[in-house]
């Protein structure tokens, strides 16, 4: 037996979207689990469904969190093999029968493909690209094509239930932490697998606009932050050179009140970081439009996500303290 399981926010155009690939799929036996934290939409999910309705348990629960609401899926799952898929994604047919035999036949505790981002509109298009660019947010394995296994992370994922011995698999404390880098690490440090075949992919629908997409990038930030500092571990590479340069430019800044030659390796410094944005806006073979688009989405990534990875260890504190007053 395998369980599906899916939180939504109000996402729904796009849940109806993947509950209708699931009704699709060549695999027999699931079930399907959804927690809506948005409005209730049950009666649509079903529509969407078709002749798998009778297998969706749907759960509705205004505001929960994202590791709230998973962890609530988790416990009401009668699989042995549990599949996690996002509201916005987007999968084949074949996409669960992969999983199975890929989890099957690795053994791994958590097993997974590549994620794909795909747009329907012109700034859905352009945060795709975005997302795929290692520039901003395509650095990781799971969004390598032709990349076959072990990560340290994968795209939602799905776990073998024997082989998760915790009783709180996703961090309710730290509702923002980075819920698939955590759990992963967690994972790897009891000594299990995680294993990426980009054989198999998921397609996910990013935000429509920029500005949602911003508020995103915060939050990947914040994620990250409390990632770092409840593991006390390090960036990775590509994310530690790019802290170091926003900080050196940010010092040399301040340097340059007291002389004049630092703010101008400052500026030298914001010159280069820019001509590379605006080069790599310029060879999107697309609209002068799409290219504008690209390089504000570029810089705009970067300040949020940096923003967040310092806003981080507030969050951090507020959630201890939370915890402390209102103990579980």
């Amino acid at each position: 037996m395998v369980s599906i399981f899916i939180t939504s926010y109000n996402d729904f155009h796009y849940l109806n979207k993947v509950l209708g690939d699931l009704d699709r799929q060549d695999f027999g036996n699931f079930e399907i689990l959804v927690l809506e934290a948005g409005l209730n939409q049950e009666q649509e999910a079903r529509q969407a469904l078709k002749k798998r309705a009778p297998a969706l348990k749907y759960f509705h629960q205004p505001g929960a969190s994202r590791t709230y609401s998973l962890n609530q899926l988790i416990k009401h799952a009668s699989g042995d093999l549990l599949i996690r898929i996002d509201a916005r994604t987007h999968i084949k047919p074949d996409y669960v029968r992969k999983i199975a035999e890929l989890s099957e036949k690795t053994g791994a505790a958590n097993v997974g493909g590549i994620m794909w981002p795909v747009g329907e509109s012109e700034d859905q298009c352009v945060i795709a690209e975005l997302m795929r660019s290692p520039w901003v947010f395509g650095g990781g394995r799971f969004r390598r094509p032709g990349f076959k296994g072990e990560a340290e992370t994968v795209y939602l994922g799905a776990f073998r239930k024997k082989d998760i011995p915790v009783s709180e698999w996703y961090d309710e404390k730290h509702s923002k932490i980075s819920e698939d880098s955590d759990l992963n690490y967690r994972l790897r440090k009891l000594g299990k697998n995680v294993l990426i075949d980009s054989s198999i992919v998921a397609y996910h629908y990013p935000r429509e606009n920029l500005t949602k997409f911003f508020t995103l990038c915060l939050n990947y930030g914040i994620g990250r932050g409390l990632f770092v500092i409840k593991h006390k571990s390090l960036l990775a590479s590509r994310q530690l050179l790019f802290v170091a340069g926003a900080l050196s430019f940010a010092c040399l800044m301040v340097a340059g009140i007291l002389s004049p030659s630092f703010l101008g390796a400052a500026v030298i410094l914001g010159i280069i970081y820019v001509g590379i944005v605006f080069i790599l806006g310029l060879r999107q073979k697309t609209s002068l439009k799409y290219k504008l688009k690209f390089i504000l989405g570029v810089m705009g990534a970067h300040l949020c996500w940096l923003s967040g990875l310092f806003l981080s260890p507030i969050q951090y504190w507020r959630d201890v303290r939370i915890r402390k007053i209102t103990p579980t």
